[in-house]
C-alpha cells in the first residue's frame, strides 16, 4: 500500500486507479490459469476469494478493488467494468480506443 502511495504522489495518479489497474490485471490473470488449468481451479478460486475477502482498509481505500470488479462481471458475464478510466485511449498504440473494461466506452461508442 505504500508503494502506491509514493505511486500515486509522484505520477500525480489517484491510489484507487492505481489499485483498478492492479486487481484488473490479478483478476484477468486468475481467469487465464483457471482456463489454462482447470485441474488447479479450486487453488485458484481459494487465492481468488482472499483478495475479495480482504478489507478495504488493507488497500488505504473506502471499498476493496477486487470486490468491486467482481461484481462488476458478474453484472456484464463479459468483462470486468472499471469505476475510473485507466486512460489507455491516449497512447499512441490506442488509437483513441478504449480499453475494453473502461466506463467511457459507453458514454462515447
Amino acid at each position: 500500500n505504500q508503494i502506491f502511495q509514493v505511486i500515486g504522489q509522484v505520477a500525480k495518479v489517484q491510489r484507487f486507479l492505481l489499485w483498478e489497474n492492479t486487481a484488473l490485471r490479478i483478476l484477468q490473470f486468475y481467469d487465464l490459469m483457471q482456463r489454462k488449468n482447470p485441474d488447479d481451479i479450486y487453488k485458484s478460486h481459494m487465492q481468488r476469494q482472499f483478495l475479495l475477502d480482504l478489507e478495504a482498509e488493507r488497500f488505504g481505500l473506502k471499498h476493496n478493488p477486487f470486490l468491486l470488479l467482481q461484481h462488476s462481471r458478474q453484472s456484464s458475464l463479459k468483462n470486468y467494468q472499471r469505476k475510473k478510466c485507466c486512460f489507455y485511449f491516449q497512447l499512441p498504440e490506442a488509437e483513441n480506443e478504449y480499453c475494453g473494461s473502461c466506463p467511457l466506452a459507453n458514454k462515447h461508442p
